[in-house]
Formats: structure tokens, sequence, C-alpha cells
């Protein structure tokens, strides 16, 4: 057993899915299991949990890089594209909260990243009922790493800079909390609290369905996140 997230009455060994989230650190001793090389949206067995848009599919990997905790974690990098790649839970992964809170949390390292806002990865929670990459107009919680060293936040309309001089090549934990009734949301960096009252992007959006990112490293062919520890909890 991996570690133990406790989730409001009951403990929660990683990678379970519940009634209230799911966890997983992308291990095989995880349920489902993910096994080395399996393609993310492949991964874990069905019903899938993760989708991905791309021409260089991330991966489970055993790689010390890619690993925060475990043994195992998941290879993002591009390969060939200099195109942007994303990726996003499925339909179903953890259930839809129209009310109440959900906690999202996370780790993510950076590939090669040039010192540069155009080298990035965007963590957004969205209402998006399909299984798709939601338009921006979809999305509540939207937090951006950058290769600039900084973590930015949308305000409303507005994007925020959050936190400045980050290490964006070593393991970063992120934890948004997001409430869903007052359209607002916090972000938490390695345990801090970077902003809080922070308005949802839409904020006409008033569930949570599907927590998606996306990646872009200036247009080079290289380069892009390792991910691992990912929670998500509703709360109701």
């Amino acid at each position: 057993m991996k570690r133990i997230r406790l989730f409001l009455i009951a403990s929660v060994i990683s990678g379970v899915a519940l009634a209230g989230g799911f966890s997983t650190g992308f291990e095989v001793t995880d349920v489902p299991a993910a096994f080395g090389g399996d393609e993310l949206h492949r991964t874990g067995g069905e019903p899938y949990r993760w989708n991905w848009s791309g021409e260089d599919i991330g991966a489970v990997s055993a790689k010390p890089a890619a690993t925060r905790t475990g043994s195992q974690g998941v290879d993002a990098t591009r390969r060939t594209t200099a195109h942007s790649q994303a990726w996003w839970t499925r339909p179903g992964a953890f259930p839809a909260a129209t009310s109440g809170k959900v906690s999202i949390s996370l780790a993510v390292r950076a590939v090669d990243w040039q010192d540069n806002q155009d080298s990035f990865v965007e963590i957004a929670v969205s209402d998006i009922s399909a299984d798709d990459l939601g338009a921006n107009d979809t999305r509540s919680s939207w937090v951006s790493l950058k290769g600039n060293g900084r973590l930015y936040a949308w305000n409303g309309n507005a994007e925020q800079e959050l936190a400045t001089d980050i290490a964006v090549h070593e393991w970063q934990a992120l934890r948004i909390e997001v409430d869903v009734a007052a359209g607002t949301y916090r972000v938490f960096l390695n345990g801090q609290e970077a902003g809080s009252g922070l308005a949802f992007f839409n904020p006409a959006v008033r569930a949570v369905r599907s927590l998606q990112f996306k990646d872009f490293n200036n247009g080079k062919s290289t380069g892009g996140v390792y991910f691992d520890d990912v929670a998500v909890t509703v709360e109701p």
C-alpha cells in the first residue's frame, strides 16, 4: 500500500474510485492497477478514467524523474510534436458536483522548459459532460504553471500572478479547493495558500465534472511535464 488519504469519514487506498472521488499514484498496487508503458488513455482498465489529445501520448513510467512517490508516475513529455498536448478525466471518473466543495491535488514537474511564459501547463476544472477537452467557457478554476517560474490563476476575467521564483523543474504540489455554490476557489502551492477568493473564470459555471490539462513548450518538439499523485475529493 503506497499511502492513505483521508476522505471525510473513510480512509481510501490510493487508486480506489469512491462515491466521493478518486486518488491515484499510477502504481501497480492501485485499484485499478497502472502498469509501466500503459498509455494514459488506456491505463487502469475499463471504464477508462483518462483521455488524451495530441501526437505524443503520455504514459505511465517508472523513470525516477517521472516519479514523485512510490515507483511510478506519468511521463507527459513530447518526442516529436511542437504542438499542444492535452489530457482530461473522462465523464464518470469522479461524481459530478453541483454544490458543496471539490478538492483537487496533484504534483507536476517541468521537463526542458524554457524561461518563458509560453512554456506552461494549464490545470483547469470544467463542467463539460462530454469526453473531450472543454472550451474555455466551461472552466471554473484555471491555474497555470509557467516556464518563467511563476504560478498564475484566473480571477474572473483577469489572470492573476500568485507566486514567483518557482523551481518548475522540481516537483511542485498543487491543490485547488473549489466552492461550487459560491463560485470561488483557493490555490495552494506546496501546502501554502497562494490565492483565495478567486472568482470562477466563467461565473455561469456551477458544476465540476472534469479535470483538464493542457501543455505547451514554446513551440519546441521536446519537453513537457511529469505528473503524479492525483486526487479528487467531492464533499457534499
